[in-house]
């Protein structure tokens, strides 16, 4: 939705109207969410960017392991001060959180 440049759309109501963040804030905003709903697109310009590469690795580590990674992580921030230096270092880190099924029952 935020790569739209230009619409031209048919209205529900029968009119054919181009739309640009300009002349028409709102209903551009609306065309963006609205999957055709507030009628049929006849033309779009988009703006087209550059795919970035992207590298997925999974490691299985443990808590312990974990936290000490993220505290690393902290210190870094701490002596740059910058956040910059945070985000590249955690990437695109997400944990899962798995319990067995008799972990579950210490819950």
């Amino acid at each position: 939705s935020n790569q739209m440049i230009e619409v031209t759309v048919a209205l529900a109501n029968g009119t054919i109207t181009q739309v640009t963040r300009k002349s028409h804030p709102h209903l551009m905003r609306a065309l963006a969410v609205s999957v055709g709903r507030l009628g049929v697109i006849l033309d779009l310009t988009l703006r087209i960017s550059t795919n970035i590469p992207v590298r997925r690795t999974q490691r299985i580590i443990g808590a312990a392991e974990f936290v000490e990674r993220m505290k690393e992580v902290q210190r870094q921030y701490v002596r740059r001060g910058e956040q910059a230096a945070a985000v590249r270092a955690l990437g695109e880190t997400q944990i899962f959180w798995l319990f067995s099924k008799d972990q579950m029952s210490e819950f």
